[in-house]
């Protein structure tokens, strides 16, 4: 009945809580709880660990999922501190074997040290999985950090090696995404280059849209120019000097002063 209870779908956020509440209880009065009698009651938190999602992202679109979660560590001190130093614990949605629809998986903790026990916040979540399907969009561009760049040189409009792309997404995600563009990075550029582009998609508000998008990168062929040329500049004096005098040098500086020095 216990068994029935504890991994029962409609009460996992009824457990967590209580989980919790044993926990926070276990590090802040020194009670025992629910853990071994040998642990001190000593506890720390880690946040910000990234949540390792198992799913076929090749077919499903998975909504639902933080990003991150943080886990409250219960034990001896210098086990909690041996754990903190781990590189390769984490936090698992295994979502194997899930179809289409809403479900609700529990977010397990995995390669902490069994000297501890470990309480995951939030400990479940509540995930909707779509089917993916395929559409193709008109590839655009953009350049960015134009800003610095030389003012002399101007840039042509690239070539694109492809100009349209095929995006991979729930229907809902497809239909909110406005325009897909190449972003060509020309920050201190002085010649011509041909280099290879990641390709975002975006949503009305200018929101990157997370998808698949094939292919994910582009070749493009940018020409650079310069519309300035080097000329003589001729001093060409106009009228006369008076009193049998004459110019003995004419000095031109970059400011475009000129000095004359009469003889």
């Amino acid at each position: 009945v216990v068994d029935k209870f504890l991994f029962n779908h409609r009460y996992g956020k009824l457990v967590s809580l209580v989980l919790a509440l044993l926990l926070y209880t276990t590090v802040n009065f020194g009670g025992e709880g629910i853990f071994d009698p040998g642990i001190s009651g000593s506890g720390d938190t880690i946040n910000n660990i990234p949540l390792t999602v198992i799913s076929n992202d090749e077919v499903y679109e998975v909504r639902g999922l933080p990003t991150t979660v943080s886990a409250l560590i219960v034990g001896d001190m210098a086990d909690i501190q041996m754990t903190k130093n781990q590189a390769d614990y984490q936090v698992v949605a295994d979502l194997t074997g899930l179809t289409e629809g809403t479900h609700q998986v529990n977010l397990i903790p995995k390669n902490f040290s069994p000297r501890v026990s470990i309480a995951v916040n939030p400990s479940t979540a509540i995930v909707n999985i779509e089917r993916k399907v395929s559409s193709r969009f008109t590839l655009d561009y953009d350049y960015v950090n134009v800003n610095k760049m030389d003012l002399e040189y101007v840039l042509s409009e690239p070539e694109l090696e492809i100009s349209e792309v095929i995006i991979r997404a729930a229907q809902d995600t497809i239909e909110s995404i406005a325009f897909v563009k190449a972003f060509i990075d020309v920050e201190g550029v002085s010649e011509s280059f041909t280099n290879e582009v990641p390709i975002v998609a975006y949503d009305q508000e200018g929101k990157r849209v997370e998808v698949d998008i094939i292919p994910s990168a582009v070749r493009v062929n940018v020409n650079v120019s310069s519309p300035n040329k080097s000329v003589p500049v001729i001093v060409d004096p106009v009228g006369e000097i008076p009193n049998g005098q004459a110019i003995n040098e004419i000095i031109m500086e970059p400011i475009n002063q000129v000095y004359r020095k009469a003889k």
